[in-house]
């Protein structure tokens, strides 16, 4: 499949919601998914909402041939920082304009969100990602 055609509708037909806890800690990484192989993602948007502490949120996805949820052996793709009881929508999509995806996968690759702060915080955080499979 090629690059979506700009305007119009979203193309970005999966979806995944959930809800996170981080509990006295500056920094919550959240499995979005291994990337099965010869696959590729495009993220469209995605959303996060901290409801008692103030939080960074980044959307990463694994480099080639790593699997591990950490800053060395991932990409980032997009972030936003969103005040608390405050929802975010960060649109890495711009109508068409702009063409964010992960890796193309080997089969060990994930995608994953990090939530993270200066300080320790603990709060529940609901957050949703919508992207499409390219390959």
């Amino acid at each position: 499949m090629g690059k979506p055609s700009g305007g119009g509708q979203s193309p970005f037909n999966l979806v995944i919601n959930g809800t996170s806890n981080i509990s006295s800690a500056k920094e919550l990484w959240v499995d979005l998914g291994l990337i099965p192989n010869g696959q590729q993602y495009q993220i469209g948007k995605f959303s996060f909402t901290p409801l008692d502490s103030a939080l960074g949120c980044e959307i990463r996805t694994n480099n080639n041939g790593k699997s591990s949820a950490n800053l060395n052996d991932t990409t980032l793709l997009g972030k936003g920082v969103a005040k608390a009881g405050t929802s975010l929508i960060i649109d890495l999509w711009k109508n068409g304009r702009l063409y964010i995806t992960t890796v193309l996968s080997t089969g060990v690759e994930h995608f994953w969100f990090r939530f993270y702060s200066k300080t320790n915080v603990t709060t529940e955080i609901i957050w949703n990602v919508n992207y499409l499979e390219l390959i």
